[in-house]
């Protein structure tokens, strides 16, 4: 069976204003950790590129349970395949801090014909990766509180750059989390984020330019945002929750340990 963990240090890049990991930050991580274990299985992006192939992700849900890493610390990924059907692949996700999990969650990916963009069988492709039937949820089909209210509350428009860009040469998955973050209200800019749910409906590309509209729920603490393009077609469906993470560390808690760090020497 096929469980992957590597390890990270947090870089100050990663970090919010309280030095501990972003929640954007999170997908980055458990997508690198995804990436290097289908690099070891050699079908990497890279790897099935030369048959015209590529890697898409198509929804991916994840949730903050734990005390998050501070600046340069160290914390592990674990990922492992917990289903391979005909055209998808699930992959579930694990990060960890000092010994104990601070976010998990799943994702559904599948491998497109480069040419025509349409999904191609994924077993023949995949055939030394072994599924482990471990779900982080109970199922891969997550839902969407329906929103409420009208006018939304809040719009936030951007243009798509190549710094957005991906090897697929379409807008990277994190960077719609950055831009619904960035379309947040001002009530909910200081509360911490504690579940994020990404479904993606289609690709985006230099030049188009993106609408990020916000709304409310029936739930507190819960919104959901679509972000359409120019056209007016709908490229990706958001939810987040958010509310106060008791289990954070203060910073000047976190100084009584740190004057015993090894930093490394230059």
């Amino acid at each position: 069976m096929d469980l992957f963990t590597r390890e990270y240090t947090l870089v100050n890049s990663e970090m919010m204003s309280d030095y501990r990991i972003k929640p954007t930050s999170i997908v980055m991580y458990f997508e690198d950790c995804v990436a290097t274990f289908l690099a070891t299985k050699q079908v990497a992006a890279f790897d099935i590129i030369k048959k015209n192939l590529i890697w898409v992700i198509s929804e991916y849900q994840f949730s903050i349970v734990g005390m998050l890493p501070f600046w340069s610390e160290k914390f592990q990924v674990e990922v492992w395949a917990s289903e391979i059907s005909g055209l998808r692949l699930y992959m579930e996700f694990r990060l960890k801090y000092r010994g104990n999990i601070f976010a998990q969650g799943d994702s559904t990916w599948a491998i497109l014909d480069a040419t025509t963009r349409h999904p191609v069988p994924i077993q023949s492709i995949i055939t030394n990766i072994t599924p482990i039937a471990e779900y982080i949820n109970p199922t891969h089909k997550h839902s969407f509180e329906k929103s409420i209210g009208e006018p939304h509350l809040s719009t936030h428009t951007t243009n798509v750059n190549d710094i957005d860009f991906n090897f697929n040469k379409h807008i990277n998955n994190r960077t719609y989390v950055n831009f619904f973050a960035n379309s947040l209200p001002e009530s909910f800019v200081h509360k911490d984020c504690t579940s994020v749910l990404v479904k993606f409906k289609q690709e985006s590309f230099f030049g188009d330019v993106l609408t990020c509209k916000t709304y409310k729920t029936a739930t507190d603490d819960v919104l959901t945002a679509s972000i359409v393009n120019d056209k007016g077609a709908e490229v990706c469906h958001l939810r987040a929750s958010f509310g106060p993470n008791q289990l954070q560390q203060t910073i000047s808690e976190y100084d009584l340990g740190i004057r015993n760090y090894d930093f490394p020497s230059r």
